[in-house]
């Protein structure tokens, strides 16, 4: 409202009282805290729309909802980074953190095992579980060195048919050392 002098001239408002100002004050408050409200109550619509209709969409919906599905992946991605970098992983079955090696959830009990990889040129990560190609010397999903498969140690062979591992030459079963190139022979 625009309040004018004696002479036509506008005026400028006057300021509201001290009582006045704490009226205002509330009920912009309010008016604020209503506003969340319809915001929540259209995020809610959303949601249920969203589950009710997810293959189904109306044309108009249908990029927004695409659009939402990206985000949550993305979202998801961050949040598995966000554990990796506390050193921490999710719980498949109902989230909670827990220490990267845990075997078992502490708060629902579920197992946490890595199931063994189904190619036998093929390991699992120790650190994000990711299956990595069998020699590669870092994990591809989140740079965690792999430790190499350990080698499965042969029984020393008898003694008339042990050879250098250096230069293959045959080795008498009390030598040492290779009598050829003078490589140490392991016992």
């Amino acid at each position: 409202m625009v309040y004018y002098d004696p002479y036509g001239r506008p005026m400028p408002a006057p300021e509201p009282a001290p009582w006045e100002l704490n009226s205002i004050t509330r009920l912009n408050s309010i008016i604020h805290e209503e506003e969340k409200n319809i915001d929540g109550l259209y995020r809610q619509i959303g949601s249920i729309y969203m589950a009710k209709h997810l293959t189904d969409a109306e044309e108009d919906f249908s990029g927004m909802i695409r659009a939402i599905q990206d985000a949550q992946q993305r979202v998801v991605a961050c949040q598995k980074r966000v554990l990796e970098l506390k050193g921490l992983v999710a719980c498949p079955k109902c989230g909670a953190e827990l220490p990267i090696h845990a075997t078992f959830c502490r708060v629902c009990g579920t197992s946490l095992q890595q199931p063994a990889a189904q190619n036998p040129n093929q390991v699992h990560c120790s650190r994000c579980g990711a299956v990595v190609e069998k020699g590669m010397r870092f994990c591809t999903a989140c740079g965690q060195p792999i430790a190499p498969a350990p080698e499965a140690v042969a029984a020393p062979a008898p003694a008339s048919e042990r050879t250098c591992p250096q230069c293959g030459a045959p080795v008498e079963g009390h030598f040492e050392f290779c009598t050829k190139c003078g490589t140490k022979i392991a016992s």
